[in-house]
């Protein structure tokens, strides 16, 4: 299992909670705009972590990348996980 790419990244709540303030939005109305619902989006903040589905709907909705949203992340698993979609994409 220890090849197993998990598809997450680290989130900072501060980051994530300061971008949505700058947007004028906060996290219940972010939920109404994605697929992930409030609860999700606080599961998240509290797990510190997000799954690239909830993270590419919640950039959709901004028309952004990752690291203005959730925090730069340069853990090894987001490195994994890259390397896999770059793979599969190509």
């Amino acid at each position: 299992m220890a090849n197993r790419v998990s598809l997450k990244r680290r989130v900072d709540p501060d980051i994530f909670k300061e971008f949505l303030k700058s947007k004028g939005m906060s996290i219940r109305q972010l939920g109404i705009y994605c697929d992930a619902n409030e609860r999700t989006i606080r599961r998240v903040l509290e797990k510190k972590e997000i799954t690239l589905t909830i993270a590419f709907d919640i950039c959709q909705v901004f028309d952004c990348n990752f690291d203005e949203v959730f925090g730069p992340d340069d853990s090894e698993n987001w490195r994994n996980a890259m390397i896999f979609l770059y793979k599969k994409i190509r």
